[in-house]
């Protein structure tokens, strides 16, 4: 969160807005704030939002193998879980759940290239999710193929000379 003062140089103290709402200056120095905000805003521009982007893609990388849904991401920014995945599918053409999935995914394929023999309630567990059945429907929904089948493939290509 950012005050006024952070984010334009000027403090505006809410409670003396609310208490002269009637009064036109104070409707007149919400416009200026409005103005100022919009202004400083535009001026951040998209450095902003790759940073915002990066940060979220950051937290997620650190937080897949936990049960994490929006609304953890977006307690780390302080914003709503609705906000915060419009804004995740403005910044990355992607949607939070497509991309943690994705990830998790990715994530399982690398320790069954490691290890073929990996059971996969361990893995569904380790990558975060809380049950095998949903880990093993999103890996052949991502994958084409269950985790099984790939671990046995990657294990019939180790054997290969």
């Amino acid at each position: 969160k950012t005050t006024t003062k952070e984010l334009y140089g000027t403090q505006m103290n809410w409670a003396t807005v609310y208490q002269e709402s009637s009064r036109p200056e104070t409707l007149d120095s919400l416009f200026v704030c409005a103005r100022n905000i919009a202004k400083v805003v535009k001026q951040r521009g998209a450095s902003d939002n790759d940073k915002m982007l990066a940060l979220m893609r950051t937290y997620i990388q650190h937080h897949y193998c936990e049960d994490i849904g929006l609304q953890d991401l977006a307690n780390q920014f302080n914003i709503t879980a609705k906000y915060c995945g419009k804004l995740f599918s403005q910044l990355s053409n992607d949607t939070f759940k497509n991309y943690l999935n994705q990830y998790r995914v990715d994530r399982a394929k690398e320790i069954l290239e490691q290890n073929p023999m990996t059971h996969i309630v361990d893995l569904a567990q380790k990558m975060g999710f809380n049950s095998s059945t949903s880990f093993i429907r999103v890996f052949n929904r991502y994958v084409g193929m269950s985790p099984k089948a790939y671990a046995d493939s990657v294990a019939t290509k180790q054997k290969e000379p």
